[in-house]
């Protein structure tokens, strides 16, 4: 028999004070807690008590139960605008509090664009004339109760957690709206008139709203609005998101699932290819070989991925390789993975230094037989031959190998040789006529000759 039942609120809260804050464990007696342990919040809501106590900075328990419920009241004063004398309208000031909360500590003028741009959104217009007759920055600032410092603009700093609290209710109080919202927050973020810092605020901020609510609508329209002006920003958050103990598991499988997305393709290779392969790079394959089909060939972004990890994780390319080609009928999947590979310079010397592998230079043999199918993808195939030709040339590649290799490859009917053979001068004597010598060699050597007369 195994007890499924919720642990003790309180005893977990304990436990967790005792190790990181002890000073506090007394507070936990005190009658204001009550209501909570007897609502028997779960594990996970008794460890976010726990972490707001312990970094807290006022750790009283009415501090803290009004952070623990989002900060309730204080929110909803805001946005009454309660004890404020204001002459705009409502939405004005509260597309300030909305915006200062998405780029906490953010440059002022940032966060009156981020306004501005909210306002914009639902069709409220403000032309020079508007702008200048309306309220002035100093008078918005004020509405929305904010703190101007040297170093940003912030809701009160002394409640912790106010600007996420802020978010979560506007998500909440204003469900119908979500989409308008995303994407707002989303094209703040991809602003190229908002200073990176504030970029990357706003980012961030949207990508911990969106796991926190496990929402991957959110993230979806943060990677997608952020891929066209700022990819490099939305690698950044993601990789952090999917490298995270809490957050990883979550934001990993998305990656999975756009994989085979023709619009998120890029993104994923580019995370793929980065901090996550070199670290993960059992999990980055697996979504680099989702990601690759016949569609994707010259897609930089995968060929660079595949690079970067045969420079960092060869061994884990290799174990990968060897699964991928174990069966004869090759996925298109494994198709468009070897030719990614091959694309690149360290890809090719990789995949031909290691053909006397029993477990690759069979499969190998037979992908790129495939390949030469697809008439498709043909200018492609034969770009990469010749690249290799051309390497090995240039002494960078084992002749001996490559040839034997090609010659293989090109000998059952002499398939897809226009891929490769063309007139040239002195084209017998070039590499390339030593394959195609080769290949009729093995073609013939694979008949019966008979004898003559």
């Amino acid at each position: 028999m195994v007890d499924v039942t919720p642990p003790d609120a309180k005893q977990v809260v304990a436990r967790y004070l005792g190790r990181n804050r002890p000073e506090c464990l007394s507070s936990l007696e005190s009658s204001e807690y009550q209501p909570t342990w007897d609502a028997r919040p779960t594990g996970a809501e008794a460890i976010r008590l726990a972490t707001t106590i312990s970094d807290a900075k006022d750790p009283t328990p009415a501090k803290v139960l009004e952070e623990y419920t989002g900060w309730k009241d204080h929110i909803a004063d805001l946005l009454a605008l309660k004890g404020k004398t204001w002459q705009g309208s409502r939405l004005e000031a509260r597309a300030m509090i909305w915006s200062a909360a998405l780029l906490d500590g953010g440059r002022l003028d940032s966060v009156l664009r981020a306004a501005d741009a909210l306002l914009d959104r639902f069709g409220i217009e403000r032309g020079p004339a508007d702008v200048l007759g309306g309220p002035t920055s100093t008078e918005r600032r004020e509405a929305a109760s904010l703190e101007l410092s040297l170093t940003g603009v912030f809701h009160d700093r002394a409640k912790h957690g106010l600007p996420t609290a802020i978010l979560q209710n506007l998500m909440d109080e204003f469900s119908t709206e979500k989409t308008t919202i995303v994407e707002w927050a989303t094209s703040v973020a991809a602003d190229r008139t908002i200073a990176n810092e504030d970029a990357q605020r706003a980012a961030r901020t949207l990508l911990s709203l969106g796991l926190s609510r496990n929402d991957s609508t959110i993230i979806r329209t943060l990677s997608t609005g952020l891929t066209e002006t700022r990819i490099d920003l939305a690698v950044e958050v993601l990789t952090e998101a999917a490298l995270d103990t809490q957050t990883g598991a979550f934001t990993r499988s998305m990656l999975y699932n756009w994989a085979s997305s023709p619009a998120q393709r890029n993104l994923v290779a580019a995370v793929c290819g980065g901090r996550l392969g070199v670290e993960r790079p059992d999990i980055a394959l697996t979504r680099l070989w989702r990601t690759s089909d016949l569609s994707s060939v010259d897609n930089q972004a995968l060929i660079d991925a595949f690079s970067t990890l045969i420079d960092r994780r060869a061994s884990v390319v290799l174990e990968a390789l060897r699964a991928w080609l174990k069966t004869k009928v090759q996925d298109a999947k494994t198709l468009g993975a070897v030719l990614a590979i091959a694309s690149s310079d360290n890809g090719s010397a990789f995949l031909l230094g290691n053909l006397r592998d029993p477990d690759i230079g069979p499969g190998l043999r037979h992908v790129w037989q495939d390949l030469l199918k697809q008439r498709e993808i043909s200018e492609a195939v034969r770009r990469v031959v010749t690249h290799w030709c051309d390497l090995v040339s240039r002494g960078e590649l084992p002749d001996e190998e490559v040839l034997d290799f090609l010659s293989d490859v090109y000998a059952p009917g002499i398939q897809g040789s226009e891929t490769l053979f063309h007139a040239e001068n002195e084209f017998l004597n070039s590499f390339r006529g030593q394959i195609l010598a080769r290949s009729i060699q093995k073609v013939v050597g694979q008949r019966d000759i008979p004898e003559a007369g």
